[in-house]
């Protein structure tokens, strides 16, 4: 049937509809789309689709594996705790610091000699001068190998704990006017320094009336009853101070040209006595230690005073004793200390010291791996499994000097082009390569903190 205007079905439908459409504005109503411009649903799944196939393929790029996470989080979680320890060092005024314990103390395993797990915090006691103002020692300059002071491979002295007391000479063998002092129990051990007259010492052993606890190393102490004062071996460890002068025997008497002749003196000989300062060992405080995640360490292995031979070295720090690094009160390192096979290394660093994040199964690290044969895919592969050619490592660099701490991503370590470091006399050994190495690296994160990294 034909419409008597003339129009089409579609044009009639239209104009029907037009009027309602506006009638839905007006009532804030939004009129539907015509069912033509609608997605089918095989669309919406085919955009679903191509959008899950681009996020899987962004993500590994976005997002950080979980081992960089990790390290990261490392970083971030050792950079808080030693600002925590450095602001005790100030808020006490007294040297703090931190203790980084070797695994082989815990497991007994050498191979685990060059991890750490935990970071504890550490505190200077309070220097220890005796009971008295009267209290003293006296010195007798002995090499190691000399009786009475039993066989060390370095020269040592003798100190005796004296203090002013009354004439018994034929009894104590001390000078008119001295006696034996009291010396506490646990609070020196082995490894102290006692500073006297410009000169310090390391305390290594004891030769008479102290006993020392195999265990803690402290010293059982002397309530000065004894006949003879308490005598340690030590060995000096400066040479700044004044020249030990000794002027008494060892049985009271004054050496003279005199009584030496007549064989009233006998070694060994000593100096008069003088006051005394023990510098003691830090101590674990109560704080919580950190803990680094899990499959993370910081590795011996390559950290340590940059330039220096690293924290573990196998040929001269191969030991289960933690490394202590402490803050002056003003929060610059006073000192970093450590044990080598032949004693107790302190050192007042003027360059930076450098701990290296890394992963903990790449500790002890394949030095023997040949990481220039083979392809660029398989030399990568090889690096990985070293932390300080790792790319995913971290450094955590403590200035000496201003005790600012600054994390900094490891750099690339182009091996090829490496000059080594001639370390042993040998030429390109591999402890030449592993220095040249880490070396390398240690340099790098020092370029790239002067670039701002973090």
């Amino acid at each position: 049937m034909k419409l008597e205007s003339g129009k089409s079905n579609a044009e009639s439908r239209s104009a029907e509809g037009a009027p309602r459409n506006e009638s839905l504005r007006a009532a804030g109503i939004r009129p539907s789309a015509s069912p033509l411009s609608a997605f089918t649903l095989i669309e919406l799944l085919i955009v679903i689709v191509i959008l899950s196939l681009l996020t899987a393929a962004a993500l590994p790029i976005l997002t950080p594996s979980t081992t960089e996470r990790r390290l990261r989080e490392a970083s971030r979680g050792l950079n808080t705790f030693i600002a925590t320890v450095q602001a005790h060092a100030i808020g006490s005024q007294r040297p703090a610091g931190i203790g980084l314990r070797r695994l082989s103390s815990e497991t007994g395993r050498d191979d685990a000699r060059g991890v750490c797990l935990e970071v504890f915090a550490v505190e200077q006691p309070a220097p220890y001068a005796g009971f008295s103002e009267d209290s003293s020692v006296r010195v007798a300059l002995n090499v190691g190998n000399t009786p009475p002071f039993g066989s060390f491979p370095f020269p040592t002295v003798g100190i005796d704990f004296v203090t002013r007391g009354p004439n018994r000479r034929s009894v104590d063998d001390l000078p008119e006017g001295w006696d034996s002092d009291l010396v506490p129990t646990g609070v020196i051990r082995r490894g102290d320094v006692i500073e006297v007259n410009g000169n310090r010492y390391e305390i290594v052993g004891a030769f008479a009336n102290m006993a020392l606890d195999p265990v803690t190393e402290y010293f059982g102490g002397h309530d000065g009853s004894n006949d003879r004062p308490a005598t340690i071996v030590a060995r000096p460890i400066n040479n700044s101070g004044q020249l030990i002068a000794p002027v008494w025997g060892n049985a009271g008497f004054r050496v003279t040209a005199a009584s030496i002749s007549a064989a009233i003196a006998v070694a060994p000989y000593w100096t008069e006595p003088a006051s005394y300062k023990i510098l003691r060992q830090p101590v674990t405080t109560s704080a919580a230690p950190y803990a680094l995640p899990e499959g993370v360490a910081i590795d011996l292995e390559a950290s340590g005073v940059a330039g220096r031979i690293p924290f573990h070295f196998e040929m001269l720090t191969d030991n289960d004793q933690p490394i202590f690094i402490l803050f002056t009160p003003e929060g610059s390192v006073e000192r970093v200390q450590y044990q080598t096979n032949g004693g107790t290394i302190r050192i007042t660093p003027t360059d930076r010291i450098s701990l290296l994040i890394g992963r903990r199964e790449a500790i002890p690290a394949d030095t023997n791996i040949d990481l220039i044969a083979g392809s660029e895919e398989e030399q990568q592969a090889k690096k990985n499994e070293i932390n300080w050619l790792n790319m995913e490592s971290r450094w955590v660099n403590i200035g000496s000097q201003s005790g600012s701490v600054v994390t900094t991503e490891n750099a690339f370590v182009d091996m090829p082009n490496l000059t080594v470091t001639d370390f042993d006399g040998n030429g390109n050994t591999p402890l030449n390569r592993r220095r040249s190495q880490i070396l390398a690296a240690q340099e790098f994160a020092r370029e790239m903190r002067r670039l701002g990294g973090r």
